[in-house]
């Protein structure tokens, strides 16, 4: 699991490091080669490759990135301000080695008159701010950025675009770039929607800022990695029985009964022992289509708190026996509950939301969440209030998107990476509440549940779309390659 962390929190990372005898320098020097060695195979040798250097350590990383790739043959061209008396000492140092060399030619940018220079024909690296911008471009800074944009077609930034900032919405101009190499751990912003056409495609890597410092400062806001999975993931014991993996219960319609066999097929592929449906209209249809599911006739107190899991909401939709449905869960579920869907609906309409037991799991999509919670103006303000609600309910919250956000009791968020855009259909939530319901069946405590289901949920997606293309997958082939998520985090 990788924390993550304002600019503010960075800054004191590198200063704190540099105190334990770690110079800047070598942080440079570490930082560029790390660069260069992931930039070289994305890029032709012979497209020249321009880079533009601002005046402090990001600029000093682009000076030295220019040195490293003309060391290996690249032909190199240096932008740079003419701001002598504001830069940093190591940017001074590393400009000034540059300087003496004959075979990297560069040019001052005093004003606008002098972005003639700029070439379309050439692959710009930007080094420009980075990680250091705390408040919207403007001036002349603001106009340069414009006029790159405009010109180049291919931006590699250099650990953060640069006009973004570490966590807030990005209202004004920032670089546009092809890819963002960030360095240590990825910044905040990168998890935004609304700047994925700043950062592109992105990476990052270490560069051996002080582990200790970094688990002192870690606080509320983290990112799902493989080990995170490897870590949390249990072998069954060898004397294992269905009564020993759990009883998990969906509560469920004939009249979208699709979304209902959705989550129960991917309860059962998660390992519950035994998955029942109760169906809210009549004769239960499901346990015809999937045979390995059982029947539960009633929702009466005695025969809902009998499972360790129950969830309500996939196909439930919103007419009268639906919101009796759901009142009878939030007044009589005993075990682990998830919300899903069109129980959410009910609950945001009847303001219910004052009803839902301590330790629930919410799976809404973004309308669901706004629904229930209210309208947010940007994505900072949105996961903060996802934040404010897991605590002042007491809930576990997973807010389904490109990268989907789980929060907990205590207010702290995980970023889950995993999964690609052949998850934008109906019925993949589905198979996510599934997932989740089969893991709490088997005792898998709630946070770890949400997260380990929604890395399988999106590492599933991956899978299919190293083999086919993103358009065809159908929500119920992330079933088909399940096995093979969990395979290779338990070979990993």
């Amino acid at each position: 699991m990788i924390p993550l962390f304002t600019s503010s929190q960075i800054k004191v990372i590198d200063e704190e490091t540099i105190k334990k005898g770690i110079t800047s320098r070598e942080l440079i020097f570490r930082a560029s080669n790390n660069f260069v060695e992931w930039l070289i195979p994305q890029i032709n040798q012979y497209t020249p490759i321009h880079v533009l250097c601002g005046n402090g350590n990001n600029g000093a990383d682009g000076f030295l990135i220019a040195e490293l790739l003309a060391n290996r043959g690249y032909h190199v061209h240096i932008l740079h301000l003419d701001t002598a008396d504001k830069r940093s000492p190591e940017n001074r140092y590393f400009l000034e080695r540059l300087q003496r060399r004959k075979d990297i030619s560069s040019s001052e940018l005093k004003g606008l008159s002098d972005c003639s220079v700029l070439a379309g024909d050439a692959i710009l690296i930007d080094a420009l701010l980075g990680n250091g911008t705390d408040r919207p471009l403007e001036g002349f800074y603001y106009s340069l950025v414009e006029q790159v944009n405009n010109t180049y077609s291919e931006v590699f930034a250099v650990d953060c675009p640069s006009g973004l900032m570490a966590h807030e919405h990005v209202t004004h101009n920032a670089m546009h770039c092809t890819a963002t190499f960030s360095f240590e751990f990825p910044k905040l912003s990168f998890f935004d929607a609304s700047n994925d056409a700043f950062i592109g495609e992105w990476t990052y890597r270490s560069i051996g800022l002080d582990p200790e410092i970094i688990k002192s400062l870690s606080g509320d806001f983290f990112l799902l990695d493989s080990s995170y999975q490897k870590e949390r993931i249990r072998s069954r014991p060898r004397f294992a029985h269905k009564g020993m993996m759990g009883k998990a219960l969906h509560v469920i319609s004939n009249q979208m009964l699709g979304a209902g066999t959705m989550a129960a097929r991917a309860c059962i592929r998660s390992g519950a022992g035994y998955t029942f449906t109760h169906t809210i209209d009549g004769e239960n249809l499901l346990v015809s289509l999937v045979p390995e599911s059982l029947h539960e006739a009633d929702l009466e107190a005695a025969a809902i708190q009998k499972y360790d899991v129950l969830s309500i909401g996939p196909g439930l939709g919103l007419g009268s026996e639906a919101l009796q449905a759901v009142s009878d869960v939030l007044t009589h579920s005993g075990g682990q509950l998830i919300l899903d869907a069109d129980a959410l609906n009910i609950i945001a309409r009847n303001n219910w939301s004052d009803r839902i037991p301590k330790g629930t799991i919410l799976t809404p999509h973004i309308k669901e969440f706004e629904r229930l919670f209210g309208q947010s103006d940007t994505h900072h303000q949105r996961v903060e209030l996802q934040r404010k609600k897991s605590k002042d309910l007491s809930l576990y919250i997973i807010l389904k998107g490109r990268y989907t956000s789980v929060t907990d009791p205590m207010g702290q968020l995980y970023y889950n990476a995993s999964g690609n855009a052949a998850l934008a259909k109906g019925g993949s939530g589905d198979i996510l509440t599934g997932l989740i319901a089969g893991l709490c069946a088997q005792n898998y405590e709630a946070l770890t549940a949400c997260c380990l289901g929604v890395y399988l949920h999106g590492r599933s997606a991956d899978l299919y779309v190293q083999e086919h293309h993103e358009m065809t997958m159908a929500p119920s082939d992330l079933l088909t390659y399940l096995p093979s998520t969990l395979k290779e985090i338990k070979d990993a």
